[in-house]
């Protein structure tokens, strides 16, 4: 059910990336991404112009990088051992200059596309999604079009074949951003100025489209993810669901196919004015959306509620610059986010987003907001050593549980007699990649 670290190398050298940090567990480190540990990436975590450029030379440079898909191919896994599980191709879209990034294997980057309208060309680029079989598709925004291409055998992106022209018409864009796949291969596209999402089949036909009318009523919709019941990387297998960015990114919109109803996201009353732009889902079915305005990572749950933000404005470790595109590989939580140039590679991990606590007697109350599914353990320890578990049990000796993202609270009726200076400490633990290399410690000085 909760997946667990593979310590080996990483294959998503989508760029190579200057040093980051090692795991942090520090009680002030915003923790709801962490960078990986150093013994699967080697401190990689940050693109760079200038890294890039080493990479790559003149070939191409970052230009308005815009979104980002993330795979597990089939041809390069091998079926006998999980411990390439974790090493995947990853594809960045670099809009203003009309070309896909790509990992070629873990060392090697690949690099497609030249500006136009043809076979091999692309005008502006959008958004990017991909499947384990090799299969790419790309919203050619500037050409109202969407592209097919496939990773080849001798590991190079390869031109199959486009749909598409400027038109109101099923089968006609005008300007498609967003693109996302489901379990069943099925292809959903953001028609942005047609104000609508149309739906195809694997081999590009058309099946239909959503957002004209009734309860799915969009305005300019841009971003996209989906998931379905068959979605096999993700804890709830819930009812069709689409989550897109519409009203000029200004709005999160979740909709579900089964039951044709629609709801939205809330942000906190003081929250500032905002601009989002691409969205992706992680094992829990949780939405992380970039905002580009506020140099910012958003994040609710799965009924699009509030959850946490993560960053800020900047080029230090945990900070952005107009991130966009954002992938997450659900079966790890190895996220990838690009920004206005150059990319980051991080871990889910967890945090609180508020903790509050209160002693009397011999009771104490603990509220906390997870901002992911979390591993706690919960203590109270004297200078002795004395120690009270919260939820300690035979089936439960060291008082670890799992509990959900979003508000918990306890009301906790100490057994033990406990007078005078205790600690409240609090671990948290994360459910995914970081699992075991990175945990959060929260101390409080209490009294009784």
């Amino acid at each position: 059910m909760i997946c667990q670290c593979r310590l080996y190398k990483c294959g998503i050298v989508l760029f190579y990336l200057c040093f980051g940090l090692g795991m942090g567990g520090h009680s002030d480190i915003p923790t709801t991404l962490v960078f990986p540990a150093y013994t699967h990436s080697y401190g990689i975590q940050r693109a760079t112009p200038a890294k890039l450029f080493m990479l790559a030379g003149w070939k191409t440079r970052f230009n308005d990088p815009q979104g980002i898909a993330c795979v597990k191919l089939k041809k390069l896994d091998d079926p006998q051992t999980e411990h390439d599980d974790d090493e995947l191709t990853v594809y960045g879209i670099n809009s203003g200059e009309h070309n896909i990034i790509y990992n070629k294997s873990m060392y090697f980057l690949g690099i497609y596309g030249k500006p136009g309208s043809g076979e091999g060309q692309f005008h502006f680029p959008k958004g990017i999604t991909a499947d384990e079989d090799g299969n790419v598709f790309v919203a050619d925004w500037g050409n109202h079009r969407i592209v097919h291409l496939f990773f080849s055998n001798d590991r190079l992106l390869e031109w199959r074949n486009s749909i598409g022209s400027l038109g109101e018409k099923p089968g006609k864009f005008n300007h498609p951003t967003g693109i996302a796949l489901d379990s069943k291969y099925r292809i959903y596209v953001s028609d942005t100025d047609n104000h609508r999402i149309q739906v195809f089949d694997s081999s590009l036909a058309f099946l239909f489209s959503l957002g004209k009318l009734g309860a799915f009523f969009l305005n300019k919709p841009t971003g996209i993810v989906v998931t379905d019941p068959d979605e096999i990387w993700s804890r709830y297998r819930q009812h069709p669901m689409i989550y897109c960015i519409d009203s000029l990114g200004q709005r999160l919109i979740g909709f579900n196919l089964e039951t044709q109803q629609s709801f939205r996201s809330a942000f906190p009353i003081s929250y500032p004015p905002h601009e989002f732009k691409y969205l992706a889902l992680d094992y829990f079915n949780q939405v992380y959306v970039t905002d580009i305005k506020n140099h910012t990572i958003h994040k609710f749950d799965r009924d699009l509620n509030y959850l946490t933000s993560f960053g800020n404005q900047g080029l230090k470790d945990r900070q952005f610059v107009e991130p966009r595109g954002i992938c997450i590989w659900r079966r790890y939580g190895q996220t990838f986010i690009t920004e206005k140039e150059g990319a980051q590679y991080y871990w889910i991990g967890t945090d609180t987003s508020s903790f509050e606590y209160e002693t009397k007697s011999q009771q104490v109350k603990i509220k906390l907001r997870l901002t992911e599914p979390t591993f706690l353990r919960i203590t109270l320890v004297q200078r002795d050593s004395t120690m009270e578990k919260l939820f300690f049990s035979r089936h439960n000796p060291d008082g670890k549980f799992f509990q959900p993202s979003g508000v918990f609270e306890t009301d906790w009726i100490i057994k033990k007699t406990l007078t005078g200076n205790c600690t409240l400490k609090i671990i948290l633990e994360p459910t995914y990649s970081s699992y075991t290399y990175f945990s959060k410690v929260i101390e409080r000085k209490v009294a009784f």
